[in-house]
């Protein structure tokens, strides 16, 4: 297996204070890494087997430290290993959202569906909202079937409405296949790979966004404190303890209910979060696809022999 150095140089160039992922994509690279960083985080460093398979395949000799620190460096080398490859996927993304199967594809559209809608692509947005209702429909019928098999039961006549008693783990199970399959048709119609290139590009954006509501939130939160200290001061004449005159959670909670800033924040912080993840599930489906191939070639390979 190839050295901590050359495994890290296939993905990323180093020139002075830059750094850049490499220019040339190939998805065996990905694979190799998740092997590579597999075995690194798999070692056992209280054990002389497991610090020399250390040395042999990082080239960091553990004789030069304590044991807190051999295993500190096997974490951190871990750790950047993780940040170049995810500097890697993310330049070669369409390359690597190809190197996926349609079903990998529409799947992990389904599971990365954004808050916020993309502006300007109505087609985008009405394959987002088909999405969004696909899964309230999946989490209502998971988390609360009681209130689904009410919404059910709209639909019937009152000496009928019993019916929906008999047979209720099918009827779920009917029910979460078909909210599936609607997403996933409204997925392939537009796109599963174009749906996941058109997200990532979305929620990436919304970085700006978000540092503008989090400096108008600080000052809408600061307004609201400096308010209510005023009207809750007292006088000189009648004072208030200085304890009163501070909002408590409850008054927090109420202004946070009441702030729209606040609300849009948080969206907006949870669609930016789809990034990483769509990311890392590209990365995790081709490692998954690298490891299958490489088994497959093996008992081949022992077949032959």
């Amino acid at each position: 297996m190839k050295s901590l150095e050359e495994i890290a140089n296939s993905i990323v160039k180093i020139e002075g204070d830059k750094r850049e992922a490499s220019p040339d994509y190939n998805r065996t690279k990905i694979g190799s890494i998740f092997e590579y960083i597999g075995k690194l985080d798999g070692l056992e460093l209280g054990t002389k087997e497991g610090l020399d398979a250390y040395k042999d395949l990082t080239g960091d000799d553990p004789s030069k430290y304590t044991s807190a620190e051999a295993d500190l460096n096997k974490r951190r080398f871990s750790s950047l290993l993780n940040t170049y490859l995810t500097d890697y996927v993310r330049r070669h993304l369409g390359s690597a959202v190809s190197d996926l199967g349609e079903s990998e594809r529409v799947n992990l559209a389904f599971s990365n569906v954004p808050l916020t809608d993309l502006e300007g692509n109505k087609g985008y947005s009405n394959t987002r909202d088909i999405l969004r209702r696909a899964k309230e429909k999946i989490d209502l019928i998971t988390n609360n079937p009681e209130a689904y098999f009410a919404i059910q039961s709209q639909n019937l006549p009152d000496i009928l409405k019993p019916a929906l008693f008999y047979h209720q783990d099918e009827a779920l199970r009917i029910g979460r296949a078909l909210a599936s399959e609607t997403g996933q048709i409204a997925i392939t119609r537009y796109g599963s790979g174009q749906f996941l290139m058109d997200t990532y590009k979305h929620v990436n954006v919304l970085g700006d966004e978000r540092e503008k509501l989090e400096k108008q939130f600080a000052k809408e939160q600061e307004e609201f404190r400096t308010r209510f200290m005023k009207e809750h001061a007292g006088s000189v004449t009648d004072p208030v303890d200085p304890g009163k005159s501070l909002p408590n959670a409850y008054h927090e909670a109420e202004f946070l209910n009441g702030s729209k800033t606040f609300k849009r924040l948080a969206i907006v912080t949870e669609d930016l979060k789809l990034s990483g993840k769509i990311v890392s599930g590209i990365a995790q489906l081709i490692a998954r696809n690298y490891f299958q191939e490489k088994a497959l070639k093996e008992a081949k390979a022992k077949r032959s022999a």
